[in-house]
């Protein structure tokens, strides 16, 4: 895994020897390919307002970093991320939509007509029992069966 938090020793001469931080340098690299301004014209002072490092020193790390793979670990470290967190997001979004179709007696499988979620969300539910068993919501009046009832209403 590429260490992005360390710190760099960067010589700019043979007696100063100053110690930056790697992140600010990503930071700058990303700030580059995002608005496709030059290295020059990178604004450094806002990044490192002592001057630790130059245009020309950023741009040795972006190609130090380009050659020896260290952009594409951060870029598939990134990607798994975002599969962990957008997998469980779809997971419940169909799990969802599949109650709102057997809300109004329909199979799961509907939700993947293109539109028809539009469809769901201003269609009012059967508000009776079907063969998915009966609406979770009910009027407050109706006492309803009993669980064990309800229990063995489902898939008849």
């Amino acid at each position: 895994m590429v260490d992005i938090y360390g710190d760099v020793t960067v010589t700019t001469d043979y007696q100063n020897k100053k110690s930056i931080h790697k992140h600010l340098v990503v930071s700058l690299i990303l700030k580059r390919l995002k608005t496709g301004c030059q290295w020059r014209e990178l604004s450094i002072k806002e990044y490192f307002p002592n001057g630790e490092i130059t245009w020309q020193g950023v741009y040795y790390y972006f190609n130090k970093w380009s050659s020896d793979g260290s952009w594409k670990l951060i870029a598939e470290a990134g990607a798994s991320f975002l599969y962990i967190i957008i997998l469980p997001f779809i997971w419940l979004l169909y799990a969802q939509g599949t109650k709102r179709c057997h809300d109004l007696g329909k199979s799961g499988w509907w939700q993947l007509i293109p539109f028809y979620v539009l469809f769901l969300i201003f269609q009012p539910g059967t508000g009776e029992l079907n063969e998915y068993g009966y609406p979770p919501r009910r009027s407050k009046d109706d006492k309803g069966m009993s669980l064990e009832s309800e229990i063995q209403s489902i898939g008849k």
